[in-house]
């Protein structure tokens, strides 16, 4: 209820789970007397209908993201913030002034719009304790510097994506490929199209990590 007092909506998730299920959640609007007849589950705040409310998702699987803030020296303001079961964080921040985003790259992601984040509730993993919003901070010159980061990262992969795609043709079909190796091959064959249609830098620049 705390969440609809502050004029944002909550998702339902089912005990135990991190992800909604229910069709069309997004544009779901509740009330308190709707709440009241949920049985007991885990509770997500739904960015899409909560106004002015964005959460910088910070893992440590995969990429640990606190590396990555530590690799670019950027601190975030952390005065309204939860610890998340895997040894994360979910930072949040007002962002009136900001569209709708959907940015994830090195173990950070930035939620503003159709997305929602779990704020409380038990998963296999742990617990997730209902964060403070009474110290909800703005966004300063360090949470749009990492904004600004994660956008140019996000179209540098897409870019590389792209590109995969159309590499395809270059392998042969039946050659058999070691699993884990497949999307490397695939990246080698897009920068061997480049370089075959007299695109060099441009193969040098985009795939230098090969």
């Amino acid at each position: 209820k705390d969440i609809l007092k502050r004029g944002w909506q909550p998702v339902f998730i089912p005990e135990g789970q991190k992800h909604p299920i229910m069709k069309g959640w997004q544009d779901k609007v509740w009330t308190e007397e709707k709440i009241d007849k949920w049985p007991p589950c885990n509770v997500a705040i739904n960015l899409n209908l909560s106004p002015g409310l964005a959460c910088f998702d910070i893992d440590r699987h995969g990429v640990d993201g606190f590396e990555t803030l530590a690799g670019l020296d950027i601190e975030l303001s952390k005065d309204c913030y939860q610890d998340t079961p895997n040894k994360g964080q979910h930072v949040f921040y007002k962002a009136d002034q900001l569209g709708e985003m959907a940015l994830n790259e090195s173990g950070i992601e930035f939620r503003h719009g159709k997305t929602c984040v779990v704020v409380y509730g038990e998963t296999p993993a742990g617990t997730y304790e209902y964060p403070d919003f009474d110290d909800l901070p703005e966004m300063e010159d360090a949470e749009l510097e990492l904004i600004d980061w994660l956008g140019e990262r996000t179209k540098q992969r897409e870019k590389k994506r792209k590109f995969v795609r159309s590499a395809s043709r270059f392998i042969d079909p039946g050659e058999a490929i070691p699993e884990g190796q497949r999307h490397n091959e695939l990246l080698a064959g897009a920068r061997n199209s480049l370089m075959l249609y007299g695109d060099t830098e441009r193969a040098e620049r985009e795939f230098a990590d090969l």
